[in-house]
């Protein structure tokens, strides 16, 4: 346990806390550590997967089971489980959906991303104005202003993990479909487009960000119907996040068939994809 508490990242401290619990639990299967603690198994299964925090009272608990007596360790144990579950969705978890409440305890500390998105400008790439415009237009009827707000500002607080020290590196495939589909749904702004268009040619020139667009000329691809992600961490011990969004929205980490299915699909549409100069030309065209 040497160099437990090195690091107070959230995210990497919630992968450690599941994986010294897995280590805990040793031979005995979920199943029966829920039985004797009068838990679901899906309850620890979840814990154990990062998708739930777990409440202190019932961390002491299940250290108990496991046997795990040294005081130290166990508060030690109980800090690490405190300070994983902030994250920059925390503040926001009210307006945010589950799925992504749990995808963002993971992404800030990620050292790899790859995205590819069919139909609109991923979150982490759209400009203020593109985002509220995406924003409201998905929102039901009579939506406060207030919660449209606050979903803005989660928005563009996440897009902060490309400033500063971050050492993320992030690749994004876009549908040119992507580059022609308004975001305001009454086309309020005939410039709200030209100005993303524009934001996304100056942040391609940012070392950290790749940006490619699949051409239409290109014709259909089996596998370019729905957007995915892809998150891998300098820890070799972390499994790569697989966040597929849709109607379905889902975060897995411990599916390895998922991983090389969606891997070898990015891998499939970037080989189809315009990039450097030929991207540049591809999205000038439409900033018209």
């Amino acid at each position: 346990m040497t160099g437990l508490m090195t690091t107070q990242d959230p995210a990497v401290l919630r992968r450690r806390l599941c994986r010294h619990l897995v280590q805990f639990r040793g031979e005995r299967t979920q199943r029966e550590v829920a039985e004797a603690l009068d838990w679901s198994p899906s309850k620890l299964l979840r814990i154990e997967n990062g998708a739930i925090g777990i409440a202190s009272t019932d961390l002491r608990a299940l250290l108990a089971l496991y046997g795990v007596a040294s005081p130290a360790l166990v508060e030690m144990m109980v800090h690490m489980a405190k300070e994983s579950r902030h994250s920059v969705a925390s503040p926001y978890a009210d307006v945010l959906s589950p799925e992504m409440v749990v995808y963002l305890r993971f992404e800030a500390s990620a050292s790899t991303m790859r995205q590819y998105h069919p139909y609109l400008v991923p979150g982490l790439l759209q400009t203020e104005e593109y985002a509220r415009a995406l924003i409201t237009a998905f929102a039901p009827a009579g939506t406060p202003i207030d919660l449209i707000d606050r979903q803005v500002e989660a928005r563009l607080q996440r897009q902060e993990i490309f400033t500063g020290e971050t050492l993320i590196s992030a690749q994004f495939l876009l549908d040119e479909v992507a580059l022609l589909r308004r975001a305001d749904r009454n086309r309020v702004d005939t410039g709200l487009m030209r100005r993303q268009l524009q934001h996304l040619l100056e942040l391609d020139r940012d070392e950290r960000i790749a940006i490619q667009v699949l051409p239409l000329a290109g014709g259909v691809r089996r596998d370019a119907q729905w957007p995915f992600l892809l998150l891998d961490f300098p820890d070799e011990h972390d499994d790569t996040l697989v966040y597929l969004e849709g109607r379905e929205t889902s975060v897995s980490r411990d599916d390895p068939e998922a991983v090389v299915r969606y891997a070898s699909a990015f891998i499939e549409l970037e080989t189809a994809a315009c990039t450097g100069a030929d991207m540049v030309d591809l999205v000038n065209r439409h900033v018209g």
